[in-house]
């Protein structure tokens, strides 16, 4: 009978043995998996940051580029304004140069 109760006893200090073991591999593990979720963490917010400057630095070189682009266009307007302008005079010069042309007399007064 003794014998039997210190086969159970072992067993039993064996079983809660295991069983500390077994709870202390299981929070070394879930502070592995604190620490491996805060850098995951960590990372993602690192990452975020990266891609929200990346898409203000887009979105800066856009509007630059837009200003541009709309003082191009307004440049063009301009010098086709002032060709516009330019033809015009020079249609009226050759409309006089003709009418001189055409009345000699005309010219030889001026």
């Amino acid at each position: 009978m003794s014998q039997m109760y210190h086969e159970h006893l072992n067993a039993f200090e064996r079983a809660v043995q295991i069983r500390k073991d077994l709870e202390e591999r299981v929070r070394q593990l879930e502070k592995l998996e604190t620490a491996h979720i805060a850098h995951l963490q960590y990372e993602y917010a690192q990452r975020e940051a990266k891609y929200q400057e990346t898409i203000h630095l887009i979105q800066e070189n856009y509007a630059r580029f837009r200003k541009e682009v709309d003082k191009e266009v307004a440049l063009k307007d301009i010098i086709i304004e002032r060709g516009e302008q330019f033809n015009h005079v020079l249609k009226k010069e050759l409309v006089v140069a003709q009418n001189i042309i055409r009345t000699p007399m005309m010219f030889n007064k001026a």
